[in-house]
């Protein structure tokens, strides 16, 4: 990514659902990177200014050892009523461990 311009010196951020069956993973590069299709885009890469959404449902894991508990995070957003949609993971190196913030984009089941 850096040999094509993009500033890569960053958290990582992307989109995953692992409880959906069909998956469509979002990857995003970090804030200033301005994507310019010309042309037709038959790639599926696409420029998106801002992610915004609000959650209540936010998980911090640290452990890199550990799997990441998606069961037990839908399981509890279940109990409380709503259903998970996707989860943004934000990716951040902490003093050269890795750390990875998740935030639940989830609706009214």
């Amino acid at each position: 990514m850096i040999q094509n311009g993009f500033y890569a010196d960053g958290p990582i951020f992307y989109s995953y659902n692992p409880m959906k069956t069909v998956q469509d993973v979002l990857v995003f590069t970090t804030v200033g990177n301005k994507l310019e299709i010309k042309g037709e885009n038959t790639s599926g890469i696409f420029f998106q200014e801002s992610l915004n959404f609000t959650t209540d449902f936010y998980y911090r894991h640290y452990n890199q050892e550990e799997p990441i508990p998606y069961e037990e995070i839908e399981k509890e957003i279940s109990k409380l009523g709503f259903k998970l949609v996707n989860i943004i993971h934000v990716v951040l190196d902490l003093y050269g461990d890795y750390v990875i913030d998740m935030y639940c984009e989830v609706e009214k089941d």
